[in-house]
């Protein structure tokens, strides 16, 4: 019991969710909102979304395609950061995956899982639908600081590091001044 294209035109219906199908074609096409997520070159806040079956519907992928672009003449250094900040963040997140296309620079986005014989519920499209969007605004800024200027997104440890350190220095300077202003008396 596969799903249909049918049967996801319904659940984007339901939802009020704009999407275009061309007629013969095993996918659907839609624009969703963002909030800090800009295509390059774009103006406006929003990803571009394909909803594609595949083996007769018992296979599913949501992807956002061309959601950056980085040359494959790009230095090591930022292909690099690149990289690491595209595994790091598929590490962070429970489904979206990256893509890189070597020859043309396309990065994309996607979730895509088996359904077998089950079927596709209206809870699991929105869950990828939405979640996807939120991966990518949530990691936008990371993944141009990588692409731009070289630079990786800090561990979870390390930003924990990071922060008891600023705690330390900030009560290192509240004691000084404490102390600072109590021998000035």
């Amino acid at each position: 019991m596969a799903t249909t294209l049918k049967l996801i035109t319904e659940f984007l219906d339901l939802e009020r969710l704009e999407y275009l199908h061309k007629e013969g074609k095993q996918h659907l096409r839609l624009r969703m909102p963002t909030r800090k997520y800009m295509p390059p070159g774009g103006r406006h806040h929003h990803i571009d979304l394909v909803i594609a079956l595949e083996e007769e519907g018992s296979y599913v992928k949501v992807i956002a395609p061309e959601v950056y672009h980085f040359p494959a003449t790009a230095g090591s250094f930022q292909k690099l950061a690149l990289m690491q900040s595209l595994l790091q963040i598929s590490l962070m997140s429970k489904m979206v995956q990256f893509e890189y296309d070597a020859e043309d620079g396309e990065i994309r986005a996607i979730i895509e899982f088996p359904l077998e014989d089950a079927q596709l519920t209206n809870r699991q499209l929105m869950r990828c639908i939405h979640g996807l969007v939120k991966v990518m605004d949530r990691n936008h800024i990371t993944i141009v600081d990588a692409i731009r200027h070289g630079l990786t997104p800090e561990s979870p440890a390390a930003l924990q590091k990071a922060y008891e350190k600023y705690l330390e220095e900030r009560r290192a300077k509240r004691k000084r001044d404490m102390w600072g202003d109590a021998k000035g008396e």
